[in-house]
């Protein structure tokens, strides 16, 4: 079919005779182009549907389940090539008091702000998704040294540091935030999702300190616990 051509079309209708079984009536339509827009248009509008079936809709992130799909995939192919995977969970904290003080429209607001920071840290290639309430989650392929993960989980501190201002606050809101950060071990088969652990480890950071930064190797440190703990004060 060409460009700007039109598609038309002849559907067959049959209809049986109740009281004569073997004769059968047959009426054709004619079907013009307007039945090929119709299809166009339906088949857009199921692509869009698939699509934002797989986003937050708030911060116009991946959703959870976009966030699985991918991190199975880099896991299977880091399996075959070797490459690195590292997924990091980050936790707002004291997000609900805000929610709270000034309500869900600027608690929504500060969601998407905190998207568009943590947005503006990553390459093309990571996925960014929001999985919680006040909880994102970055998937890095390539990344398999724990100072590089480091400098990246510093990178995203820092750009939550920055203080929001809101227009129902009488001064800036101070933001900061707990990271946990799991790596995928070739050589061992994980006890658990990828996401479940770096949870794990953005959790030991809430119960050990603010501003912090917690890696969780996957295999036999997991089982031995935590693999590696590093504190980062914002700009120090």
């Amino acid at each position: 079919m060409t460009p700007g051509s039109s598609l038309s079309g002849l559907f067959l209708l049959q209809r049986g005779n109740m009281r004569h079984p073997g004769r059968r009536r047959s009426s054709a339509i004619h079907a013009g182009p307007g039945c090929y827009r119709l299809r166009q248009s339906l088949d857009a509008a199921t692509t869009e549907l698939q699509e934002l079936a797989l986003r937050d809709p708030l911060a116009g992130l991946a959703n959870r389940q976009l966030l699985d799909d991918r991190t199975s995939h880099a896991v299977a192919r880091s399996s075959r090539d070797g490459a690195g995977v590292a997924l990091l969970v980050i936790n707002l904290d004291g997000f609900k008091p805000i929610n709270e003080a000034f309500g869900h429209a600027t608690g929504d607001a500060v969601l998407r702000e905190v998207a568009a920071r943590l947005q503006a840290q990553t390459r093309n290639h990571d996925t960014l998704a929001r999985i919680g309430a006040d909880e994102f989650a970055l998937l890095l392929e390539g990344e398999a040294g724990e100072t590089a993960l480091a400098q990246v989980a510093r990178r995203l501190l820092d750009a939550l540091a920055r203080p929001l201002s809101l227009g129902d606050a009488e001064r800036p809101l101070p933001l900061s935030a707990s990271i946990g950060i799991a790596l995928h071990d070739r050589s061992a088969e994980p006890s658990q999702p990828l996401v479940s652990q770096a949870e794990s480890a953005a959790q030991a950071v809430i119960e050990l300190a603010r501003w912090a930064m917690h890696a969780q190797a996957l295999g036999e440190n997991a089982r031995l616990g935590f693999a590696d703990s590093t504190f980062a004060e914002p700009g120090a």
